[in-house]
């Protein structure tokens, strides 16, 4: 039984949950497993396995990226599934450990012509799945994700980690109005900003595209020079191309505001290396809906526990403000 007083994010409340699904695993350890850092679900290394459980949210989405990552094709390098489950309210998949280095942990130390080819590698795996045809149990999966309109706050969160159409977003605009340290001059301004760029939704229309969702550096694995895999394809969907950027220009956004300094020009060299990610004549207005909900889907989910002022310099609540009057740089 969870203990109420252990934060459920937690290495002890994750091992709570490792030791319920023990019995059911196909696999075993004797020593305990290395607890790894995750933003949305439990991560355990066990031997040369890597073990992710999920346990909040939408536990479908571990089943469809199962069957999405064992159809992937080898132009998109990647984990290879071992096996996949669902045991009372928990999902997971065990996948082969990928060696290398996390490409977040080490890009700014590459030499500028290796990360120049790192990105290279980057936009010509982007565009292969982008160009991927999945199988049709594949595809019915995403297509009925697509299709299901989630009903309350906690679903809207929980189906896509860019809660759009437009909808969506504008009830998690609304919900975030009574949350604890959270400026409403800011949200009405907000939603004012996403009722403007609403004309700019490309979810109004359906996608033949699986974009992956949140192709960012701390989901690529790296080993001299080469990318071995692209990680986490639990977010994958059907959608534009461009949704690709918004997490990728987000995380450079923070890098160079932790860095203190410039960055190299990611964005310039995907541009040059895959420019169809960048044709949308509406691209501007595009990310910025992006960014939107991408942040207030965040806020919502993690709300801010103190006063904007004593957050640290990257927390989503200052890009909010910053986003209801102008989007990200990008260029």
């Amino acid at each position: 039984m969870q203990d109420d007083s252990v934060p459920l994010w937690s290495r002890e409340a994750a091992y709570a949950r490792l030791l319920r699904l023990q019995p059911t695993l196909p696999i075993t350890f004797r020593s305990d497993p290395l607890f790894m850092e995750s933003n949305s679900n439990d991560a355990w290394l066990i031997g040369d396995a890597v073990l992710r459980v999920c346990w909040r949210g939408d536990r479908a989405r571990f089943i469809r990226e199962a069957h999405l990552v064992a159809a992937l094709p080898p132009s998109i390098p990647h984990a290879s599934l071992m096996d996949f489950g669902s045991y009372e309210d928990l999902t997971w998949t065990l996948h082969e450990r990928v060696a290398g280095e996390v490409l977040s942990d080490v890009w700014l130390d590459l030499p500028p012509a290796v990360l120049r080819d790192v990105i290279a590698q980057f936009a010509s795996i982007l565009a292969a799945l982008h160009a991927w045809s999945p199988p049709a149990d594949v595809d019915l999966l995403l297509t009925d994700h697509a299709r299901v309109t989630p009903h309350g706050i906690e679903a809207i969160v929980d189906a896509d980690i860019i809660p759009l159409p437009v909808p969506r977003l504008l009830a998690l605009v609304e919900a975030a109005k009574g949350l604890e340290h959270v400026d409403a001059a800011v949200i009405a301004s907000i939603a004012n900003r996403v009722r403007e760029l609403a004309s700019a939704d490309p979810f109004a229309t359906s996608w033949l595209h699986v974009v992956h969702g949140d192709a960012v550096f701390v989901n690529m694995i790296v080993h001299d020079g080469q990318i071995k895999a692209l990680l986490d394809f639990e977010w994958a969907r059907k959608g534009p191309r461009d949704l690709e950027l918004v997490s990728l220009i987000r995380m450079l956004e923070d890098a160079r505001t932790l860095q203190g300094h410039e960055i190299p020009p990611v964005i310039q060299w995907l541009q040059e290396d895959y420019p169809q990610l960048f044709e949308s004549p509406d691209l501007d207005r595009r990310l910025w809906l992006y960014a939107l909900a991408y942040t207030v889907r965040a806020i919502v989910f993690w709300p801010p526990d103190r006063p904007e002022t004593e957050l640290f310099n990257v927390h989503q609540l200052h890009r909010l403000r910053r986003l209801s009057k102008a989007g990200m740089e990008w260029y």
